[in-house]
């Protein structure tokens, strides 16, 4: 009988074990362990229109010895653009976050499709902003994880230079509720 209730406890355990209802030494509950991380870089001329009062044209004509795709510097926010060069944008799901494992050279500017934005950092002469809340990253998440949104990767200068940039990052799916 003994020897029977042991074959039988053996036979319990090996089945439950292929069933796959013993832990097996593996990944936790939720865990996943596999990811891609994706890598872009390059490099661009960026071209600042330093202009004063009154210089510059809406339609890149040449006036007051300026060229160029150069806005009126009336001290607008239109004129601030012109110290933003945009590199590439990282497209986030319904459903995902993004995590930034490394960059260089560049900031993130986020517009979602329910119309929040965050970390631009523009503020003109005049006062017009846009909204230039900052976001706090946690372990390199970029904000608003889970919903709809464009990262836009820019390098801010007031001054002509060559920009070498890179961003190294993975996608991650989340749930919202």
């Amino acid at each position: 009988m003994a020897r029977f209730q042991s074959l039988l406890i053996a036979l319990l355990f090996s089945t439950t074990y292929l069933a796959g209802c013993l832990d097996t030494g593996g990944e936790e509950d939720g865990e996943n362990t596999e990811y891609s991380l994706i890598s872009l870089s390059g490099s661009i001329e960026h071209n600042f229109c330093n202009l004063g009062p009154g210089e510059g044209t809406q339609d890149g004509n040449s006036t007051n010895n300026q060229t160029g795709n150069c806005p009126i510097d009336d001290e607008t926010i239109a004129d601030y653009w012109s110290a933003i060069s945009n590199l590439t944008t990282l497209e986030q799901a319904t459903g995902e976050s993004i995590k930034i494992h490394e960059y260089a050279s560049v900031s993130f500017g986020t517009d979602c499709a329910n119309g929040a934005i965050v970390g631009w950092s523009i503020y003109p002469d005049n006062k017009e902003t846009y909204n230039n809340a900052q976001s706090y990253s946690e372990g390199g998440l970029l904000p608003f994880p889970g919903q709809e949104c464009t990262h836009t990767l820019h390098y801010m200068a007031f001054q002509n230079s060559t920009v070498y940039w890179s961003v190294t990052y993975e996608i991650i799916p989340v749930s919202t509720s």
